[in-house]
């Protein structure tokens, strides 16, 4: 995972690039790349209907390569609320999370298992333009 101004930003002039890193002999498939926040929640500390935004983009995955979006409110229990598996320019998306819930933690996860090949010119995730929007309880 790297902060990195190459692969085209959404927004702004660095993105998040996700990369497949070495191959392992036994498997074939990369240890994931992923990054995980914690969300800093502003006083009362508590929100509900909490919207996620994003924009994400998928170059050249193969099949089986797949790209996650992580949800937890303890930072150890995921809900996985979005996947991708197929290549595309950046799309944004508002997905809701926790709306009928009143959360005091939350955390955020991207991850991407992607697998390498000899041949293969490398698999891209990209996440940019992240913003959490809520209701302060």
């Amino acid at each position: 995972m790297n902060v990195t101004a190459s692969g085209g930003p959404y927004a702004g002039t660095y993105h998040v690039e996700f990369t497949e890193r070495h191959w392992h002999l036994w498997s074939g498939w990369d240890d994931p790349a992923y990054i995980i926040r914690q969300v800093d929640i502003p006083a009362p500390g508590c929100i509900t209907d909490v919207t996620l935004h994003f924009c994400a983009k998928v170059e050249d995955f193969e099949s089986g390569d797949v790209a996650q979006l992580g949800v937890s409110s303890d930072g150890t229990n995921w809900d996985f609320v979005q996947t991708w598996s197929s290549d595309g320019g950046y799309r944004c998306y508002d997905k809701p999370i926790y709306q009928e819930e009143t959360v005091c933690s939350l955390w955020i996860e991207f991850i991407a298992y992607m697998q390498y090949t000899f041949f293969d010119s490398g698999d891209y995730f990209y996440v940019d333009d992240v913003v959490v929007t809520g209701i302060p309880q």
